[in-house]
């Protein structure tokens, strides 16, 4: 966290959150055109309320999944030391590393299953990768604040 870059920079990488969200929105589209919306009628205050836990749901989410990701940059780091002497093939092998392990866990979560959650599984590593960008290039509070974004618009 010392030697994140400015804040600027941070929030201008957290503007990638608009990749994933289309992306997501073209996947999905059949499932945006679902008339079981309105099925449910709830009060304004209860709204509020749910609203405010999916809110801080999602940050939990985003600070977790991006602390994990750069404890793992943090590994690779440790395992390959200065092994790797050209920075750019250095910096590839870790985006990969901490990618491959972070959709890992969202594979632990539910069955791997290329039939049922292809366009899934080409989203998420699409994300995954603009995600691990944004931590090498921008930090952690960029990285956040670009998962927040991407989560909150689900």
């Amino acid at each position: 966290m010392k030697k994140a870059p400015s804040f600027d920079k941070q929030i201008a990488l957290a503007s990638l959150a608009v990749i994933p969200i289309a992306i997501r929105w073209l996947l999905n589209q059949p499932a945006l055109l679902s008339e079981n919306a309105s099925l449910f009628d709830f009060s304004t205050l209860q709204q509020i309320l749910f609203t405010l836990q999916v809110v801080s749901l999602w940050m939990l989410v985003a600070v977790n999944e991006e602390c994990f990701r750069a404890a793992m940059f943090n590994v690779f780091d440790v395992f390959t030391e200065n092994r790797i002497a050209n920075p750019l093939t250095r910096d590839v092998l870790k985006l990969t590393f901490a990618n491959l392990l972070w959709l890992l866990f969202h594979f632990i979560q539910r069955p791997f299953d290329p039939i049922q959650y292809g366009w899934y599984m080409i989203w998420l590593a699409i994300s995954g990768m603009i995600l691990s960008y944004a931590l090498l290039k921008g930090g952690l509070g960029a990285a956040t604040a670009l998962h927040f974004m991407i989560n909150i618009s689900s």
